[in-house]
Protein backbone atom coordinates (compact mmCIF):
# COMPACT_ATOMS: atom_id res chain seq x y z
CA UNK A 1 0.00 0.00 0.00
CA UNK A 2 1.59 3.18 -1.06
CA UNK A 3 2.04 5.82 1.52
CA UNK A 4 1.27 9.59 0.93
CA UNK A 5 5.22 11.44 1.25
CA UNK A 6 5.41 13.29 4.81
CA UNK A 7 7.33 16.35 3.59
CA UNK A 8 10.54 17.64 5.10
CA UNK A 9 10.57 20.27 7.40
CA UNK A 10 12.73 22.20 5.04
CA UNK A 11 9.80 21.61 2.45
CA UNK A 12 7.28 22.51 4.36
CA UNK A 13 5.02 25.32 2.61
CA UNK A 14 5.28 28.66 4.37
CA UNK A 15 2.21 31.25 4.74
CA UNK A 16 1.67 33.58 1.96
CA UNK A 17 2.72 37.07 2.90
CA UNK A 18 0.36 39.65 3.21
CA UNK A 19 0.90 42.79 1.65
CA UNK A 20 -1.65 44.16 4.26
CA UNK A 21 0.60 43.22 7.07
CA UNK A 22 4.17 43.43 5.98
CA UNK A 23 6.63 41.79 8.95
CA UNK A 24 8.71 44.18 11.34
CA UNK A 25 11.50 43.68 9.60
CA UNK A 26 9.73 44.61 6.20
CA UNK A 27 8.83 48.11 7.74
CA UNK A 28 11.87 48.42 9.05
CA UNK A 29 13.75 48.06 5.91
CA UNK A 30 11.13 50.45 4.57
CA UNK A 31 11.88 53.31 6.83
CA UNK A 32 15.25 52.91 6.33
CA UNK A 33 15.03 53.38 2.62
CA UNK A 34 12.54 56.45 2.80
CA UNK A 35 13.90 59.56 2.02
CA UNK A 36 11.32 61.64 3.37
CA UNK A 37 9.27 61.89 6.64
CA UNK A 38 5.49 60.87 6.57
CA UNK A 39 3.21 63.53 5.45
CA UNK A 40 1.75 65.43 7.95
CA UNK A 41 -1.57 66.94 7.36
CA UNK A 42 -3.86 70.07 7.24
CA UNK A 43 -6.28 68.46 9.09
CA UNK A 44 -6.38 70.72 12.16
CA UNK A 45 -6.53 73.98 12.56
CA UNK A 46 -2.51 75.32 13.92
CA UNK A 47 -2.81 77.11 17.45
CA UNK A 48 -0.81 79.97 16.42
CA UNK A 49 -3.08 80.77 13.61
CA UNK A 50 -6.49 80.36 15.87
CA UNK A 51 -8.67 83.78 16.09
CA UNK A 52 -8.00 83.72 19.96
CA UNK A 53 -4.30 83.42 20.18
CA UNK A 54 -3.06 80.85 22.88
CA UNK A 55 -3.08 82.62 26.51
CA UNK A 56 0.74 81.75 27.12
CA UNK A 57 1.99 83.11 23.65
CA UNK A 58 -0.06 85.01 22.40
CA UNK A 59 0.41 83.34 18.83
CA UNK A 60 4.18 84.41 19.14
CA UNK A 61 5.03 80.30 19.36
CA UNK A 62 7.43 80.97 22.56
CA UNK A 63 6.98 81.83 26.59
CA UNK A 64 9.16 83.35 28.73
CA UNK A 65 10.75 80.23 30.61
CA UNK A 66 11.90 79.90 34.42
CA UNK A 67 14.43 82.27 35.64
CA UNK A 68 18.15 80.61 35.31
CA UNK A 69 20.44 83.51 35.78
CA UNK A 70 20.61 87.01 35.04
CA UNK A 71 19.00 87.06 31.48
CA UNK A 72 15.75 86.46 30.44
CA UNK A 73 15.08 83.45 28.27
CA UNK A 74 12.54 81.96 26.51
CA UNK A 75 11.19 78.47 25.34
CA UNK A 76 8.96 77.11 22.41
CA UNK A 77 5.17 77.15 23.75
CA UNK A 78 3.13 74.25 24.66
CA UNK A 79 0.40 74.81 22.35
CA UNK A 80 3.90 74.74 19.60
CA UNK A 81 5.00 71.38 21.44
CA UNK A 82 1.37 70.17 21.22
CA UNK A 83 0.01 70.86 17.86
CA UNK A 84 -0.89 67.78 16.24
CA UNK A 85 -0.63 69.58 12.92
CA UNK A 86 2.80 69.91 12.88
CA UNK A 87 3.49 67.39 15.40
CA UNK A 88 6.11 70.77 17.65
CA UNK A 89 7.96 71.93 14.40
CA UNK A 90 6.02 74.81 13.56
CA UNK A 91 6.00 73.73 9.55
CA UNK A 92 2.67 72.12 8.07
CA UNK A 93 3.21 70.41 5.24
CA UNK A 94 0.54 69.56 2.80
CA UNK A 95 0.58 68.62 -0.67
CA UNK A 96 -0.09 71.15 -3.82
CA UNK A 97 -2.79 70.74 -6.89
CA UNK A 98 -0.13 68.68 -8.61
CA UNK A 99 0.15 66.25 -5.75
CA UNK A 100 4.00 67.55 -4.67
CA UNK A 101 4.47 67.80 -1.14
CA UNK A 102 4.58 71.22 0.35
CA UNK A 103 6.07 72.96 3.66
CA UNK A 104 4.67 76.23 4.96
CA UNK A 105 5.71 77.82 8.71
CA UNK A 106 2.82 78.53 10.75
CA UNK A 107 4.32 82.05 11.60
CA UNK A 108 7.85 83.74 10.46
CA UNK A 109 10.00 84.11 12.02
CA UNK A 110 9.24 80.34 13.11
CA UNK A 111 9.51 79.91 17.26
CA UNK A 112 12.94 78.00 17.26
CA UNK A 113 14.50 80.77 15.67
CA UNK A 114 12.67 83.66 18.06
CA UNK A 115 13.88 81.82 20.72
CA UNK A 116 17.48 81.65 19.66
CA UNK A 117 17.84 85.35 18.83
CA UNK A 118 15.71 86.38 22.21
CA UNK A 119 17.96 83.90 24.14
CA UNK A 120 20.86 85.63 22.39
CA UNK A 121 19.95 88.88 23.39
CA UNK A 122 20.95 89.36 27.32
CA UNK A 123 17.99 90.99 27.95
CA UNK A 124 17.76 91.25 31.89
CA UNK A 125 16.29 89.40 33.82
CA UNK A 126 14.14 92.45 35.56
CA UNK A 127 12.58 93.52 31.66
CA UNK A 128 12.10 90.16 31.08
CA UNK A 129 7.61 91.19 30.68
CA UNK A 130 8.62 94.31 28.97
CA UNK A 131 6.97 95.45 25.70
CA UNK A 132 6.53 98.31 23.82
CA UNK A 133 2.59 98.16 24.39
CA UNK A 134 2.61 98.42 28.21
CA UNK A 135 3.49 102.35 28.44
CA UNK A 136 -0.04 103.11 29.54
CA UNK A 137 1.29 103.90 33.03
CA UNK A 138 3.97 105.89 32.23
CA UNK A 139 4.25 109.14 30.67
CA UNK A 140 2.29 110.45 27.39
CA UNK A 141 5.55 111.15 25.83
CA UNK A 142 7.01 107.41 26.87
CA UNK A 143 3.75 106.73 25.07
CA UNK A 144 4.91 108.34 21.40
CA UNK A 145 8.28 107.30 21.79
CA UNK A 146 7.09 103.79 22.63
CA UNK A 147 4.56 103.83 19.50
CA UNK A 148 7.86 105.64 17.67
CA UNK A 149 9.78 102.76 18.24
CA UNK A 150 7.20 100.23 17.15
CA UNK A 151 7.19 102.79 13.61
CA UNK A 152 10.97 102.49 13.61
CA UNK A 153 10.96 98.07 13.87
CA UNK A 154 8.01 98.41 11.52
CA UNK A 155 9.63 99.89 8.11
CA UNK A 156 13.18 97.54 8.79
CA UNK A 157 11.35 95.19 6.13
CA UNK A 158 12.12 98.14 3.44
CA UNK A 159 15.03 99.45 4.18
CA UNK A 160 18.22 99.21 1.38
CA UNK A 161 20.26 96.38 2.91
CA UNK A 162 23.39 98.17 1.71
CA UNK A 163 22.45 101.37 3.20
CA UNK A 164 23.38 101.97 6.86
CA UNK A 165 20.26 101.61 9.48
CA UNK A 166 19.65 104.88 11.76
CA UNK A 167 19.55 103.85 15.10
CA UNK A 168 18.24 106.14 18.19
CA UNK A 169 19.24 107.58 21.33
CA UNK A 170 17.30 107.97 24.43
CA UNK A 171 18.13 110.29 27.04
CA UNK A 172 17.03 111.71 30.32
CA UNK A 173 16.71 111.65 34.09
CA UNK A 174 17.24 108.60 36.18
CA UNK A 175 14.31 106.29 36.37
CA UNK A 176 11.73 107.40 33.61
CA UNK A 177 11.59 104.78 31.79
CA UNK A 178 14.46 104.52 29.49
CA UNK A 179 16.31 101.19 30.16
CA UNK A 180 12.30 99.39 30.24
CA UNK A 181 12.36 100.83 26.50
CA UNK A 182 15.67 99.74 25.40
CA UNK A 183 15.13 95.92 26.80
CA UNK A 184 11.20 96.17 25.37
CA UNK A 185 12.85 97.16 22.20
CA UNK A 186 15.26 93.80 21.58
CA UNK A 187 12.50 91.62 22.58
CA UNK A 188 10.55 93.19 19.99
CA UNK A 189 13.46 93.44 17.30
CA UNK A 190 13.97 88.93 18.04
CA UNK A 191 10.25 88.42 17.79
CA UNK A 192 10.89 89.80 14.48
CA UNK A 193 13.64 87.93 13.49
CA UNK A 194 16.67 90.57 13.62
CA UNK A 195 19.90 89.67 15.77
CA UNK A 196 20.19 91.32 18.60
CA UNK A 197 22.25 92.08 21.92
CA UNK A 198 21.86 94.57 25.15
CA UNK A 199 24.85 95.64 27.07
CA UNK A 200 25.24 97.83 30.38
CA UNK A 201 28.23 99.62 29.64
CA UNK A 202 29.35 100.41 33.03
CA UNK A 203 28.96 96.32 33.13
CA UNK A 204 30.63 95.77 30.09
CA UNK A 205 33.83 97.97 30.90
CA UNK A 206 33.90 96.22 34.21
CA UNK A 207 34.05 92.38 32.70
CA UNK A 208 36.73 93.61 30.38
CA UNK A 209 38.82 95.03 32.84
CA UNK A 210 39.04 91.55 35.14
CA UNK A 211 39.18 89.42 32.21
CA UNK A 212 42.52 91.35 31.40
CA UNK A 213 43.91 91.86 35.06
CA UNK A 214 43.87 87.88 34.69
CA UNK A 215 45.47 88.21 31.29
CA UNK A 216 42.30 86.20 29.97
CA UNK A 217 41.53 86.69 26.38
CA UNK A 218 38.26 88.53 25.64
CA UNK A 219 38.39 90.14 22.24
CA UNK A 220 36.32 87.14 20.57
CA UNK A 221 34.05 86.36 23.48
CA UNK A 222 32.78 89.81 24.86
CA UNK A 223 33.97 92.28 21.89
CA UNK A 224 33.32 90.10 18.75
CA UNK A 225 29.34 89.36 19.48
CA UNK A 226 29.28 93.03 20.13
CA UNK A 227 30.47 94.27 16.78
CA UNK A 228 28.82 91.43 14.60
CA UNK A 229 25.39 91.46 15.86
CA UNK A 230 22.69 92.73 13.93
CA UNK A 231 21.28 95.40 16.25
CA UNK A 232 23.37 96.86 19.35
CA UNK A 233 22.08 98.14 22.42
CA UNK A 234 24.09 99.80 24.88
CA UNK A 235 22.40 101.12 28.15
CA UNK A 236 23.80 103.58 30.36
CA UNK A 237 26.27 104.84 27.55
CA UNK A 238 28.76 107.29 29.21
CA UNK A 239 28.22 106.20 32.89
CA UNK A 240 31.60 105.35 34.44
CA UNK A 241 34.86 107.19 35.81
CA UNK A 242 35.47 108.42 32.55
CA UNK A 243 39.13 106.32 32.33
CA UNK A 244 41.03 106.84 29.36
CA UNK A 245 40.26 102.86 28.98
CA UNK A 246 36.72 103.41 29.28
CA UNK A 247 36.81 105.70 25.90
CA UNK A 248 39.80 103.22 24.37
CA UNK A 249 36.96 100.63 23.96
CA UNK A 250 33.39 102.80 23.29
CA UNK A 251 36.02 104.30 21.00
CA UNK A 252 36.36 101.06 19.16
CA UNK A 253 33.20 99.60 20.08
CA UNK A 254 31.61 102.87 17.83
CA UNK A 255 34.11 102.89 15.29
CA UNK A 256 33.83 99.18 14.10
CA UNK A 257 29.99 98.97 13.79
CA UNK A 258 30.41 102.28 11.96
CA UNK A 259 32.63 100.54 9.27
CA UNK A 260 30.59 97.64 9.17
CA UNK A 261 27.23 100.07 8.77
CA UNK A 262 25.70 98.13 11.91
CA UNK A 263 22.94 99.52 13.97
CA UNK A 264 23.86 101.49 16.93
CA UNK A 265 20.80 101.75 20.19
CA UNK A 266 21.72 103.83 23.27
CA UNK A 267 20.66 104.78 26.26
CA UNK A 268 21.79 107.71 28.37
CA UNK A 269 21.55 109.74 31.61
CA UNK A 270 23.99 112.42 30.30
CA UNK A 271 22.89 115.85 28.77
CA UNK A 272 22.42 116.44 25.41
CA UNK A 273 23.41 120.17 25.09
CA UNK A 274 24.48 122.61 27.08
CA UNK A 275 21.24 124.39 28.04
CA UNK A 276 18.15 122.35 29.59
CA UNK A 277 15.76 122.22 26.43
CA UNK A 278 12.20 120.60 25.60
CA UNK A 279 12.00 117.51 23.39
CA UNK A 280 11.22 118.91 19.86
CA UNK A 281 7.72 117.99 18.38
CA UNK A 282 8.74 115.12 16.09
CA UNK A 283 11.23 114.35 18.62
CA UNK A 284 14.66 114.31 16.52
CA UNK A 285 18.04 116.24 16.82
CA UNK A 286 19.96 117.67 14.51
CA UNK A 287 23.80 117.84 15.21
CA UNK A 288 23.59 121.65 15.46
CA UNK A 289 21.12 121.36 18.28
CA UNK A 290 24.13 120.03 20.57
CA UNK A 291 26.86 121.71 21.96
CA UNK A 292 30.41 120.68 22.45
CA UNK A 293 30.60 121.38 25.75
CA UNK A 294 27.68 118.17 26.57
CA UNK A 295 28.79 115.90 29.11
CA UNK A 296 28.25 112.83 26.66
CA UNK A 297 31.27 114.23 24.42
CA UNK A 298 33.57 114.34 27.77
CA UNK A 299 32.29 110.99 28.52
CA UNK A 300 32.50 109.57 25.63
CA UNK A 301 34.79 111.64 23.33
CA UNK A 302 34.93 113.85 20.63
CA UNK A 303 35.43 111.42 17.90
CA UNK A 304 32.85 108.93 19.17
CA UNK A 305 30.25 111.65 19.90
CA UNK A 306 30.47 112.75 16.09
CA UNK A 307 29.89 109.45 14.56
CA UNK A 308 27.36 108.72 17.21
CA UNK A 309 25.49 111.98 15.61
CA UNK A 310 25.99 110.43 12.06
CA UNK A 311 24.45 106.80 13.50
CA UNK A 312 21.84 107.90 15.73
CA UNK A 313 18.16 110.48 16.02
CA UNK A 314 18.45 111.53 19.70
CA UNK A 315 15.40 111.54 21.35
CA UNK A 316 14.75 113.16 24.72
CA UNK A 317 12.20 112.47 27.51
CA UNK A 318 12.24 115.43 29.41
CA UNK A 319 8.21 115.27 31.04
CA UNK A 320 8.50 111.56 32.56
CA UNK A 321 7.67 110.91 35.94
CA UNK A 322 10.17 108.85 38.11
CA UNK A 323 9.03 105.63 37.47
CA UNK A 324 10.42 103.89 40.41
CA UNK A 325 9.36 106.57 42.63
CA UNK A 326 5.59 105.99 41.30
CA UNK A 327 6.04 102.62 41.81
CA UNK A 328 7.11 103.01 44.98
CA UNK A 329 4.32 105.39 46.10
CA UNK A 330 1.25 103.25 44.70
CA UNK A 331 2.66 100.24 46.46
CA UNK A 332 2.43 102.00 49.76
CA UNK A 333 -0.72 103.79 48.89
CA UNK A 334 -2.06 100.39 48.31
CA UNK A 335 -1.12 98.81 51.66
CA UNK A 336 -2.57 101.59 53.22
CA UNK A 337 -5.93 100.65 51.20
CA UNK A 338 -5.73 104.63 49.55
CA UNK A 339 -6.28 102.49 46.49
Amino acid sequence: METEATPSSSQTNLPEKSDQHPSLFERISNLKHTSTPPLVTNSTNCPLSEPVPCSFCRGKGIRLAKPNGAFAQVEICVCVRSCKSCQGSAVRQGQDSHGLRTAKNCISPSPQRRANLFNQANIPLRYATARLSRLDAKSEQMQQVGERIQHWIGELKSQDPASPCRGFILQGDVGIGKTFLAAATAKHLAYHGYGVKFVDFFQLITEIKIRHSQQLEWTSSLFTPLIEVEFLIIDELGKGRRTEFEQTVIDQLVAQRYNRNKTIIATTNCTLESQSTHLKKEGDYSSSDFSQSSPLIQAVGARVYSRLLEMCSLWKISDAEDLRELMAQRSRDFHMGLE
